[in-house]
């Protein structure tokens, strides 16, 4: 298990490729960006948000690198022709 503060969203994402579950210990963010960053991630059962008690719990990885890999490659492929 593994609770991160919602000020980064890279260090948030590294917790969440882990593949462990990963609460997020929300801090004041202005950005609209970080909202949608986060609830994302609890939509997505990638992370929920800590509201002051840990419950064990079975994350789905947030897995980037292979969902993106493959779009890289192909524009690539194209991009050469």
């Amino acid at each position: 298990m593994v609770i991160v503060t919602s000020d980064s969203i890279s260090m948030t994402s590294e917790a969440c490729y882990t593949g462990k579950p990963v609460y997020v210990f929300e801090l004041p963010v202005k950005s609209s960006r970080f909202h949608k960053f986060y609830r994302s991630l609890y939509e997505n059962d990638h992370a929920r948000p800590f509201c002051g008690t840990i419950e064990p719990w079975k994350a789905i990885q947030l897995d980037e690198k292979s969902r993106v890999i493959p779009i890289v490659k192909e524009r690539l492929s194209l991009a050469i022709k």
